[in-house]
């Protein structure tokens, strides 16, 4: 029965995921019992999570499921518990039903093992990287004014905008040699002309109590022409990147 549940409960997981967009990085432990993954609003080329580097300085969030093999080990999946090695910052969340997800933080680059246990015993393990990012390399979406969808740029340092459009960036962490990071990060936005854009908030739900909205991820709209640098930065790791635009005014 539980083979059968946990069979569904991926196929779950996964049908959320693709619909999500973005990209899952994953790996088996060690012992093939724990099928170790992680989430990325971005593409990631390799297809195993022991081949990348994670972000140092942030909660990544593992998650975590049983392959067959480790269902057939246990019957109390929710009950294996986690530790990482050498020390740094983790927090389990426990379901209830399949194995615990979780939060791994790191503040200095190098290998880590994750052990997952059970009782006094490791049932799974599996090593990480984990690395700081050299620079970031923004993907940046357009909506040009009236359009219903944002188109990418074909350029992430130089782009020409129309008064009206709308632009939002994901930035991606990549290391020394141009390999993307994986993990989630927090940028901070500044305008070298604050008059030429105007953030947008983000408008989720409209009730007759209240509206729900948030100011991330940013959006931007350009009201004046002229030339604005966006400037995004890591401030954990110290690390920041330019968009550089050049805004025009519609031809009438």
């Amino acid at each position: 029965m539980w083979n059968r549940m946990y069979c569904i409960l991926s196929l779950f997981l996964s049908l959320m995921l693709v619909g999500a967009c973005g990209d899952v990085t994953k790996s088996n432990g060690e012992f093939n019992r724990v099928s170790y993954s992680l989430y990325t609003t971005y593409l990631v080329d390799e297809s195993s999570l022991t081949d990348v580097s994670l972000l140092t300085g942030y909660a990544q969030r593992i998650n975590t499921s049983l392959t067959v093999s480790g269902a057939s080990e246990t019957e109390e999946p929710f009950k294996l518990l986690h530790q990482l090695s050498p020390d740094a910052s983790i927090n389990v969340f426990e379901d209830g039903f399949d194995v615990p997800d979780m939060t791994l933080k790191v503040t200095s680059p190098g290998e880590y093992t994750l052990e997952t246990t059970k009782g006094d015993d490791v049932f799974d393990r599996i090593k990480l990287k984990f690395d700081v990012p050299a620079s970031l390399d923004p993907i940046v979406w357009v909506r040009a004014e009236g359009a219903e969808d944002f188109t990418k740029s074909t350029s992430n340092t130089d782009v020409s905008v129309e008064v009206g459009d709308q632009v939002t960036f994901l930035p991606v962490p990549v290391d020394a040699s141009g390999e993307r990071l994986l993990g989630d990060l927090e940028t901070e936005i500044s305008l070298d002309n604050a008059n030429l854009a105007v953030a947008v908030e983000n408008i989720h739900g409209v009730y007759e109590q209240r509206v729900w909205s948030s100011s991330m991820p940013v959006s931007l709209i350009f009201v004046e022409e002229g030339t604005l640098v966006v400037t995004l930065k890591d401030v954990v790791n110290n690390v920041e990147t330019n968009v550089n635009f050049t805004v025009s005014v519609p031809a009438s």
